[in-house]
């Protein structure tokens, strides 16, 4: 079969192999400045490969375009990134005592335990019971106790059967050399940002009027060491992430903008059309949610905002699935997760991960935190509605009881976990008698009544205790300076028993993940295609970048031969600079095919052609077409194309 345009839907298609699109890519990346080996000035880095400066402009673009649609139209507070000063995270690892591989021991050992509960039929309840508990306490387990499991079960390397080492733990971390106080061990690059924001949540929830949900995000650098990295833009030592953890009341996980993206339509993929080796079903996320295939509305609305994000950025929506992670593949504290997969020339790339977990994941994760991970919500309620379920939370409504019961505390313990704590106080009510205290105070009646009414909750229940024994009490009454004596008929004292419950719980979370060079490595190849030269003697690459990821937004053709128009092709430049357009000036001779193709290997979407001082031409990348504008308006009409406030086809047809 023959190629036409040499993307990656030709090698799904078998017209031509992976190798030769990757080799083809690679060499259009490395022409057009996106990327280049590392450290390329000392001696590459095999298989390591670091952005160029095209390609961190699209790398800087699409963290735009992700804060835009996550931070900004999200509410969600953005917080920094830390040096830790110890290793966050260390991991169990054991190696094939014959061919030297390395393996995760706790990952082994889970999938022995997930296997062997799958066939629970011919299992008994005591050794069911036995891996579930194991799976529980899995990331707890100490060196000596993940060395006995594995031997006790006969666990060995999956690829080779062969026998495996003692499992040793080593730091997922990278460690830096800065020593100083308080650093005196060396910090440790962050692998992930979620670990900090776990420790910022009582911070963040008092912040927020002590409601939920909370919403923080971390954009920026991580670090992990790969044991063989090997295909390079998708695996690398250092990587750029986008997080959010969206914690909610593990009583309501609705979510108010899901009917922004309730209409969104993608491929899904659960787990028993995995199971049955079925394909991917086209579903609505409202479909879904009501039918109990995604756990909860803001987890669905996360999965549409992630699959917006993505096909605003180019990614084919006809190649972008979201499947749903098995138990094996899952962190033994979540209860759903939702990957989403980007179809290239190497198969389905996992490139977001968006998980669910209930309130028992920050209480696993709180046992190496300083800080509890607990926050407190006061509830309040009507007697009648405590007495039906002890649970209710109905319009602030205080419980008041005129008696005269002592302060008292209750608990209750609600079946899912959540902790309920009962207070009750006592607020007392002054009724002053003012024909008995006009009797006697006769023209200070009113000073005594005002000074009586201004007591504090102290000093009413103290008056009261002394009328009820002695029957009088003395009063100071402070704007007169005198001391009176208040008798048992001149004030009536009550007392309201006031019942406020406050609730303490831990939230449940949604951790979106978005690996942003993964993306990008898709979108370089959703994006590449191959044309036809001008000459039509050999084949230029072209990215079909949409106007907002774009690394350069707009190119400025100036004809070298046509001195006099150099000055309109710096008034354009200077036009796109105060429009906020990114440009890059490229100088013609008479012709320019070569600069056309220049342009389109950098995925330029349009470009101005200055052959004249009253007007220019202005090119579309896709389609080639050019219309006629003036010099005046060249730079308003490419921010309104790069903006989306104007289509190419209006364009068309305005001039």
């Amino acid at each position: 079969m023959d190629c036409t345009d040499y993307s990656f839907r030709e090698v799904l298609a078998g017209c031509l192999t992976s190798d030769e699109f990757r080799e083809t890519l690679m060499k259009a990346l490395k022409v057009g400045c996106f990327c280049t080996p590392s450290f390329h000035s000392y001696r590459d880095v095999p298989r390591i490969y670091e952005y160029d400066s095209t390609g961190l402009n699209i790398e800087s673009r699409v963290l735009k375009l992700w804060n835009w649609h996550f931070t900004l139209s999200m509410e969600v507070v953005r917080l920094p990134g830390v040096l830790p000063p110890r290793c966050p995270e260390k991991v169990p690892v054991v190696k094939d005592e014959k061919t030297g591989t390395f393996y995760r021991a706790d990952c082994l050992l889970k999938q022995f335990c997930f296997e062997k509960l799958e066939k629970a039929s011919s299992l008994n309840a005591e050794k069911a019971a036995e891996f579930n508990q194991l799976l529980r306490n899995l990331y707890t387990l100490s060196e000596e106790e993940l060395g006995k499991h594995i031997k006790d079960y006969g666990i060995t390397a999956p690829d080779t059967q062969n026998t495996l080492s003692i499992p040793f733990f080593v730091k997922w971390s990278v460690q830096t050399p800065i020593c100083a106080p308080p650093f005196q061990f060396g910090p440790y690059m962050r692998p992930r940002y979620e670990q900090d924001k776990f420790e910022d949540l009582t911070r963040l929830f008092e912040e927020n009027d002590c409601s939920f949900p909370v919403a923080t995000c971390h954009i920026g650098q991580s670090f992990e060491e790969e044991i063989s990295p090997s295909r390079g833009l998708v695996i690398r030592h250092e990587f750029s992430v986008a997080e959010i953890q969206h914690f909610v009341d593990p009583k309501d996980t609705t979510h108010g903008k899901f009917r922004a993206v309730a209409e969104v339509e993608t491929f899904m993929f659960p787990r028993e059309q995995q199971k049955y080796g079925q394909s991917a079903i086209k579903i609505v996320l409202d479909q879904a949610v009501s039918k109990g295939i995604v756990d909860n509305m803001t987890l669905a609305y996360y999965i549409g905002k992630a699959f917006l994000f993505l096909t605003c950025l180019g990614i084919d929506k006809d190649h972008l699935r979201f499947r749903q992670r098995f138990r094996s593949e899952m962190a033994p504290y979540a209860v759903d997760c939702w990957v989403a997969e980007i179809e290239c020339s190497s198969g389905w790339i996992e490139c977001v991960d968006i998980a669910y977990s209930p309130e028992y994941d920050s209480q696993a994760r709180a046992v190496k935190s300083v800080v509890a991970l607990m926050d407190n919500e006061k509830l309040t309620k009507t007697k009648e509605e405590q007495e039906k379920s002890g649970l209710a939370l109905i319009d602030n409504e205080k419980l008041t009881e005129t008696t005269e019961e002592e302060d008292e505390i209750e608990f209750a313990l609600h079946d899912n976990g959540t902790f309920i704590e009962t207070i009750a106080a006592r607020e007392p009510t002054v009724a002053p008698n003012e024909k008995e205290l006009g009797h006697a105070f006769e023209g200070n009646q009113k000073i005594v009544i005002e000074s009586l009414l201004a007591m504090s909750k102290e000093e009413a229940l103290l008056m009261k205790d002394d009328l009820a024994s002695e029957g009088e009490s003395a009063f100071l009454v402070r704007t007169w300076g005198k001391t009176v004596t208040i008798k048992d008929n001149m004030v009536n004292i009550s007392v309201k028993r006031t019942r406020e419950r406050e609730r303490v719980f831990r939230p449940s979370v949604i951790e979106p993940s978005f690996c942003i060079e993964r993306i990008i490595h898709c979108l370089f190849e959703h994006s590449l295609y191959m044309r036809p030269s001008k000459a039509g003697d050999e084949r230029v690459s072209v990215f079909r970048f949409p106007p907002l990821v774009a690394p350069i937004e707009c190119a400025v053709f100036s004809m070298r031969e046509k001195k006099p128009n150099h000055e309109s092709a710096r008034l354009i430049r200077r036009s796109l600079t105060d429009a906020g357009v990114s440009y890059r000036n490229f100088i013609a001779g008479n012709t320019t095919g070569k600069e056309y193709a220049e342009a389109d290997e950098l995925g330029v979407p349009f470009a101005i052609i200055v052959d004249s001082n009253v007007d220019v031409s202005i090119r579309d990348r896709d389609s080639g077409d050019k219309v006629r504008v003036s010099v005046g308006e060249a730079a308003s009409v490419v921010k309104g194309l790069i903006d989306g406030h104007k289509t190419w086809s209006c364009i068309c047809s305005s001039f």
